[in-house]
């Protein structure tokens, strides 16, 4: 079934990149963790209900709270506690999208320039990045430069970042620069305000915190899906017109210096099937014949 696909440079098999599945991964532990923790919430609630006679009740008649522990008073002060507890949770699930979000880019930035580096004269396409690959000439530093500019600073200039390189911006994300400013300007509330405006927090002339901005599940899946969404737009443009086969090469590559040379190419490329096919189904022997051609005949 898979045998008759070939291989082409600049054209892909794949679905997407292995940063966006590595990032899928991310998002679905993300998930777990929220909906763990809203089931607990409504499972803990629900069983108060049954047993509490009253929100004045001692909480240690419900809790093993260990001696000379006073935070809580009554269930209604363990309440406030354990609601202000979920909204930092939902707080800090916005820090670890972001997070992700951006290693993400800075992951598919820099995959999508080492396979096609005409990019940064402004000439895609130009030049392979497989020969820069196997001479390993291509400065890292050049590149982390260009990349760093695209996952720091405000969304604007971060998109113009991206489109100094690229040429262009995918739609998904150009759409989304005020949503994503939104998120990026909370995330720096909980870094450096535990929740809180950064500068009121740093005011010298305050003696009392002010509270945390408050959000809801509800808020954070939908920045889930969102932030998603516009992996999946950027994912799709620099696969389809910078990556193509890049990826299928570099694993290539990393396995050539453990392959036999004295055997006939054909074999190699059966040897990398067998190796690279337990990541990739869809790759049969014509396709990884014709990469190890192009391969080691550059």
């Amino acid at each position: 079934m898979h045998s008759n696909i070939h291989f082409s440079r600049w054209n892909h098999i794949q679905d997407s990149t292995w940063p966006l599945k590595v990032y899928k991964q991310y998002n679905e532990e993300l998930s777990q963790l929220i909906w763990a923790e809203s089931f607990a919430h409504q499972f803990t609630y629900k069983h108060l209900a049954t047993i509490a006679t009253s929100w004045e009740d001692a909480p240690n008649k419900f809790f093993k709270i260990p001696p000379h522990n006073n935070n809580f008073e009554t269930i209604k002060d363990w309440s406030n506690g354990y609601e202000e507890l979920q909204n930092w949770i939902h707080l800090n699930c916005i820090m670890a999208m972001s997070a992700y979000l951006e290693t993400y880019l800075d992951s598919v930035i820099t995959l999508a320039i080492e396979s096609d580096p005409g990019v940064l004269l402004n000439a895609p396409h130009h030049i392979d990045g497989t020969i820069l690959l196997k001479n390993e000439k291509l400065k890292v530093d050049d590149v982390k430069e260009r990349v760093t500019n695209c996952t720091k600073g405000t969304w604007t200039s971060r998109c113009n970042a991206f489109s100094s390189i690229f040429g262009a911006i995918p739609s998904s994300l150009k759409d989304k620069i005020s949503l994503l400013d939104q998120i990026r300007l909370l995330r720096n509330k909980v870094g450096h305000a535990f929740g809180r405006d950064i500068e009121q927090s740093r005011s010298i002339d305050i003696n009392k915190i002010k509270p945390a901005e408050r959000v809801s599940q509800k808020r954070v899946l939908k920045y889930l899906r969102e932030l998603y969404g516009v992996v999946k737009g950027v994912d799709a443009f620099l696969l389809n017109n910078h990556i193509g086969e890049y990826q299928a090469i570099l694993a290539y590559h990393k396995l050539y210096p453990s392959l036999n040379k004295n055997i006939h190419i054909n074999l190699r490329a059966d040897m990398f099937k067998k190796n690279y096919g337990k990541n990739d189904v869809a790759i049969g022997k014509t396709f990884c014949r014709e990469l190890a051609q192009y391969y080691e005949s550059i």
